[in-house]
């Protein structure tokens, strides 16, 4: 479904899933939000329930979160976005 500037609009999984897997299943069948549709059951299909900590994505990354966040906060106080 495109947005008010034409562009196509991709919904977030958790917007696809809060309309219900029967609700955009019948968009799907009726051509409307295919690409949403494909996406979430993408999506549902290969989700194994684990989930990554953020600081264990970080370590693993060689990043140290206190590291990141001092030198957000220095290049926010520097007027660097």
């Amino acid at each position: 479904m495109p947005d008010h500037k034409g562009t196509p609009r991709i919904a977030s999984g958790v917007e696809a899933a809060s309309r219900g897997i029967s609700s955009l299943m019948r968009s799907v069948e009726q051509g409307e939000d295919l690409h949403d549709g494909i996406l979430l059951l993408s999506r549902l299909a290969r989700d194994s329930g684990q989930r990554t900590d953020l600081d264990d994505a970080i370590s693993s990354l060689g990043f140290d979160r206190e590291e990141l966040e001092a030198e957000l906060r220095a290049d926010l106080a520097a007027g660097r976005e």
